[in-house]
Order: structure tokens, then sequence, then C-alpha cells
């Protein structure tokens, strides 16, 4: 019987917990990044990792059919100001009954050229650095915050 209702009160207090007050805007937060110098190279033979966690009040992150997929994650050459790369996030699948979300997750980042020199050796050629913004755009519209990688260089010799 003592079985019964420990099950009863564990249910009530899982029910009644209280939503986190999430924005139906996403949000990003740096994380860090797995190594902060890569060499330059037009075949992205160099790569690193960053890390991202997000929250989404109502959770229209990702698509759900393959029709309306588009990217929806966005990396931004500071450098130059055109975009380094664009990621399609999977679909996060709803559960239960409140529909936000927090997570994070981790973005493989692919070399890019050096711009004085541009992917060409050339000796005592200093590393550049290698500043990105990176933001999200849920199935809504929703724009989250711009993050700032600053801490990131290009080895270009």
């Amino acid at each position: 019987m003592k079985w019964m209702y420990m099950i009863a009160a564990c249910s009530m207090v899982y029910a009644c917990a209280d939503r986190p007050n999430l924005s139906d805007v996403p949000t990003l937060e740096y994380v860090g990044i797995s190594k902060k110098r890569m060499k330059q190279g037009r075949v992205n033979q160099d790569t690193t990792f960053i890390e991202l966690k997000f929250t989404d009040g109502d959770g229209d992150i990702g698509y759900v059919n393959t029709v309306d997929r588009k990217p929806d994650l966005f990396i931004i050459d500071k450098r130059t100001g055109n975009q380094y790369d664009n990621y399609i996030l999977p679909t996060i699948p709803q559960q239960g009954t409140n529909n936000g979300i927090i997570g994070t997750m981790r973005v493989t980042l692919l070399t890019q050229c050096c711009t004085i020199q541009p992917c060409d050796p050339f000796e005592n050629q200093p590393d550049e650095a290698l500043p990105l913004e990176i933001y999200l755009l849920d199935r809504a519209g929703n724009k989250s915050n711009v993050v700032q990688v600053d801490e990131l260089s290009l080895q270009c010799f």
C-alpha cells in the first residue's frame, strides 16, 4: 500500500512542476570550441567543433518533414560579412504536454582559406583571426540572438 501512495505522490509532483519560462524566440549560448586554430584549406582539410546551448519556448526548431527542410543555423564570417556555412537541424520530437526545449548542439566547422594569399602556402605568413557569428531561425521565422566566436584563427602557411 505504501508503494501506491509513493507513486501517486511522485506523479503529482511531476505533473505540478512549473514549466520553464522560455521565450518563443530561440536563444543561443556559446559554450566552447574544441580547438582554437585550424589549418586553412580549399577542400575542408581541417575541422573544429563548436558547442552551443539553445532554448525555444514553443519547440519549433528543426523541420518536421523533408519537403519543408531548409537551413536554420547560420554561421557568418565577420572578416567578409558573408555566410561561412549553414546547417539543417534535425527535428526535435515533442515530449509531454509542454513544447519548450532546452538542449546543446555540437556543430562541425570546416576550414576555409585565409584572406591574404588565399589557400596558397606563403612562407612566414601570420595566422589570421577568424571571428564568426552564429544564429538560429525557428520554423516560425523567429531569429535567435547572435553569438560570437572570436577566439578562432587560421594557420595561413
